[in-house]
């Protein structure tokens, strides 16, 4: 009998904004080891528009910590949003700080957020 490894699926990894209902998807994004910074790249899911997102996380020296900042672009429109993301990574949860710049004004919110691995297909 001949076995063959099937290939891994290289998971992603989400945010989930509790309080808008938002979802960052950071494609093929691992969290960075203690002390290291990892590039985030990705898309806004579930109820956003058509976009982008570009951004870095860091992990705490001790590594109870990761810190996220994401931009993110709407296609077609000069919206953007910026995130500001601290998640407490033994229990996977913590805040976001969101602020949205539009031609009509600004506007911000707070919201807790939660982290987990995930496979999210680009829309």
């Amino acid at each position: 009998m001949l076995l063959v490894a099937a290939p891994a699926l290289a998971a992603d990894y989400c945010l989930s904004l509790l309080g808008g209902g938002n979802v960052y998807v950071g494609k093929k994004f691992k969290l960075p080891k203690k002390g290291k910074c990892a590039v985030w790249s990705g898309f806004c899911s579930n109820l956003c528009s058509a976009n982008v997102q570009t951004g870095t996380a860091c992990t705490s020296a001790d590594g109870t910590q990761a810190y996220f900042q994401i931009t993110t672009a709407y296609i077609g429109s000069s919206s953007r949003e910026s995130a500001s993301i601290d998640l407490q990574l033994e229990t996977q949860s913590g805040d976001a700080s969101v602020l949205t710049y539009t031609t009509g004004g600004n506007a911000s919110f707070e919201s807790a957020v939660t982290g987990a691995r995930c496979n999210v297909p680009v829309p």
